[in-house]
Formats: C-alpha cells, sequence, structure tokens
C-alpha cells in the first residue's frame, strides 16, 4: 500500500504541477477542448438557471467603408446603418458610439431625426468623465435618475461631467446613457469590470448597457431596484422581474471571464455586409442567420476596429469596448454567472481525491478498479457537476480526471499487501508441491 501511495504522491505532484501550469499559459488544445466540453456539458444540466442570450452585435470594423470621403462615420452612415436595421424590425436597439458631430447639420437636414423617429426608443451612447466639474450647461450629466436605491452608494463611480453626448437629431426618439466614465477607477486590467451604475451628485443613473437591458425588456426606469451594502449582503440590481443581475458594492459587473460568452454564442453582424439586406433575393447561408437575428434580438451598434479600446479578460479574450458591453448584455440575459472553483476549493477537491487513493490502494487490483470507477464517477457527476447546479461554480476536469486514472494505473501495475500475500503464499506452496510448480498463476 505505501509503494501504490507514494508513486501515486509523485504523480499527483507531477500533475497539479501541469495543470496549474497549463492554466497560467494555456498550452495544451486538448485541455481546452476538454474544459470546453465540460463547460458545455454543465450548463446543459443547468438550463434552469442558464437561458440563451438575446442580443446582436452590429460591428463596425476597419473594412466598413463610410459613406462619405473621410474615415469618420458621418450622420449619412447612421441614416444608412438604422435604416438597414429598421428594416428587420428589431424590438430595441443601442447605439454605443456617440452620435455627436462638431458641423451644424446643413446636408442632408432633418435625414437622420427622420430616421431616427421609425426605429424603437433607441439607446444612445455617452462618454462621461469623474475629473473636472461641468464648465457649462452642455456638460452638465443631464441622465434620468434612478429612485428605488437601498444602501451606500459613495462607492459608485462618480460622475462629474459629460465629455461627449448626443445630438439634438438622435436624441429626438432615444435616451442617453453613459458607454464609459474616463478618469474613473472601474477594476484592474487583470479582472475587468463595467460599471452598470453611475452617481451624479446623490442620485444614481443606468449605463449604455443596463439601460439597453431595461429597453429591451420594454421596461423604464420605475421598474429598476438597486440594493447596496450594507441594506443586503449580496448586492444586486433587479430589472423588473427579468433580470437579478450580482454586482459588487460600487455597482460593477463582473466579467465572469469562464461564462463561455463568446462568439458565435451571440450573433456578429459585419455592418459591411448589412447592405446585402438591400436585394432580398440572394441568399447568404451563415449571414442569413446573423441577419435573421435583426428580427428578434436586442441590437447593440459598436466599433470594433483596430484604433477602439481593447478590454483584455483573464482567460485570453479580448473584446473592443463596446463589444465587451455586448457581451456583459449576453452574461446578464443568459444568467451565465459562472466562476471557477475558489483556490481553497480546488486543494479541498484534490486533498480528497488523495484521501480516496489512499483507501483504495489497500484493496485488490479488480476491487480498486471497481471501487475506483465508482468513485471519480461520482466525483466528477456527483460534486462537480452537483455545485455547478447549484451554485454556477465549475472547476477544469483535466487534474481530477488525471488523479483518478493514476489511482487506476498504479493500482494495477503495483500489487497489494494482499495481492502480495497470496503470490507469497503460492509460491510457497509450489515449492513444497513439484505437481503445482508449473500450474498456471491466478490471483
Amino acid at each position: 500500500m505505501l509503494s501504490r501511495l507514494l508513486t501515486f504522491l509523485a504523480f499527483a505532484i507531477a500533475i497539479v504541477a501541469l495543470g496549474e501550469w497549463d492554466a497560467k499559459n494555456r498550452r495544451f488544445a486538448f485541455t481546452e477542448k476538454v474544459n470546453q466540453w465540460w463547460l458545455d456539458f454543465c450548463v446543459g444540466n443547468a438550463r434552469d438557471k442558464i437561458h440563451d442570450p438575446k442580443v446582436s452585435f452590429v460591428s463596425i470594423g476597419d473594412d466598413y467603408e463610410p459613406v462619405l470621403d473621410g474615415d469618420s462615420l458621418s450622420r449619412l452612415d447612421y441614416v444608412v446603418l438604422l435604416g438597414y436595421i429598421e428594416k428587420f424590425k428589431p424590438r430595441a436597439v443601442s447605439v454605443a458610439p456617440v452620435i455627436s458631430f462638431p458641423e451644424p447639420n446643413v446636408l442632408n437636414q432633418g435625414a437622420l431625426k427622420k430616421q431616427v423617429l421609425k426605429m424603437p426608443r433607441l439607446t444612445l451612447g455617452s462618454v462621461a468623465e469623474a475629473g473636472s466639474p461641468a464648465a457649462n450647461d452642455a456638460e452638465k450629466p443631464n441622465y434620468p435618475t434612478i429612485e428605488k436605491v437601498e444602501g451606500d452608494i459613495t462607492k459608485v463611480a462618480l460622475i462629474t461631467r459629460a465629455v461627449s453626448v448626443p445630438d439634438e437629431e438622435p436624441r429626438s426618439n432615444g435616451v442617453s446613457a453613459f458607454t464609459e466614465i474616463e478618469l474613473s477607477d472601474t477594476g484592474d486590467s487583470a479582472a475587468p469590470m463595467l460599471p452598470l451604475i453611475g452617481r451624479v451628485g446623490d442620485k444614481l443613473v443606468a449605463s449604455f448597457a443596463l439601460q439597453a437591458l431595461i429597453s429591451d425588456a420594454d421596461l423604464t426606469l420605475e421598474d429598476v431596484q438597486i440594493k447596496l451594502p450594507p441594506a443586503t449582503k449580496d448586492p444586486q440590481i433587479r430589472v423588473g422581474d427579468r433580470y437579478r443581475i450580482p454586482v459588487d458594492a460600487a455597482g460593477r459587473l463582473a466579467s465572469y471571464p469562464h461564462s463561455g460568452v463568446t462568439p458565435p454564442f451571440y450573433p456578429v453582424v459585419n455592418a459591411k455586409n448589412l447592405p446585402l439586406t438591400a436585394d432580398e433575393g440572394l441568399e447568404f447561408a451563415q449571414l442569413d442567420d446573423d441577419f435573421d437575428s435583426l428580427k428578434k434580438n436586442l441590437v447593440v451598434v459598436g466599433e470594433n476596429g483596430k484604433t477602439a479600446a481593447k478590454v483584455a479578460l483573464p482567460n485570453g479574450e479580448s473584446y473592443s469596448q463596446h463589444e465587451y458591453i455586448a457581451r456583459a448584455i449576453a452574461l446578464v440575459q443568459s444568467g451565465r454567472y459562472i466562476e471557477r472553483w475558489p483556490e481553497w476549493a480546488k486543494y479541498v477537491g484534490i486533498a480528497v481525491i488523495v484521501l480516496l487513493a489512499a483507501f483504495l490502494f489497500r484493496l485488490r487490483r479488480m476491487p480498486l478498479l471497481f471501487w475506483g470507477f465508482v468513485t471519480a464517477f461520482l466525483y466528477v457527476f456527483g460534486i462537480c457537476l452537483g455545485s455547478f447546479k447549484e451554485w454556477l461554480v465549475w472547476t477544469p476536469p483535466f487534474v481530477p480526471l488525471a488523479l483518478f486514472a493514476g489511482i487506476l494505473l498504479v493500482g494495477l501495475i503495483l500489487p497489494s499487501a494482499a495481492d502480495k500475500a497470496l503470490s507469497e503464499e503460492k509460491s510457497d506452496s509450489e515449492e513444497e508441491d513439484p505437481l503445482l510448480k508449473d500450474a498456471p498463476a491466478t490471483e
């Protein structure tokens, strides 16, 4: 038993070290596939808590060619883009880039307003700041406020002025909300968090992501409830009966890098392909599926070019700021608040497997194989899957599966004390009875 256990411990140390190294460096494609399969399996068995998202991201990338000469989008670009989207009769549309222009609207007078009025009420992107106060009325952060608030709001990011707001034309059928708060501490780059609320004086206002979710649910700010510490130990934002969004004490949504919320989990429509919808006789296979999603999903329009600000997640995924917002919306819609086991739970799990190994190594080969498979099944589908279904926490399966495989392998190769005793007993019997010397050995 001791030789089995010592051999297994050496194997376990090597496996755990390899698993930790791969978790940080992501070098083995095989483990990535196994992890994704296991996560998908867990999600498929937790459908009472997890749903499919209903958001489509219209990506304005570097390959989009503006209607007028130049690199920036003009009013006419937004008229054209919104016109194509409007044909699909979406239930809600949110435009993250700030629809604002320095020059007066001389050409195409009223075209943007005319198009905006055809749309469902829009959520319009704005950029806020937590620095110097507003210098004039145009810079005052005049965002609609949320009234149903409990708890301490002092940790919520302060907004002192609106750096960039939409022009009057888009605001004729849209509500402005901030996509970002410049000069505000919204978390370190290793664990980015998205502010869902901001603080203007002693009032709270909704972010672009939260306002988009509210509009998509056909609700208003009157249907929003915010609970922060010390009023509750579990800070959250409730959007009617539709969403319960877990946040931190500052009203920020965690990135949940292991939630699996990546395209094609939600559709991404390239803005340059929207003109293809003008010819209804054409069929484009996958593009048709993406286009159809505009009919039933919340549509988020955002910039996704090389110059757009990027948000990097700890698992290696990278998004433009606007697509990160779309990802956050998909996260809330699907309820995929999936986290990995905490470090202590992971190592407790490894310790449990080692204790099981110490017990199993007392058994002979065949009983060890049987109970090894049984305990592996109970651990993976009982403890691991059970914890996911209960708390939406998961752990990559490579290390525990490899440890159980090591138990079986060591148990097969190295004999137990009972195996040795039986072998010695047979050897002594053969020496005493020459007729048994050449008899076939049996376990």
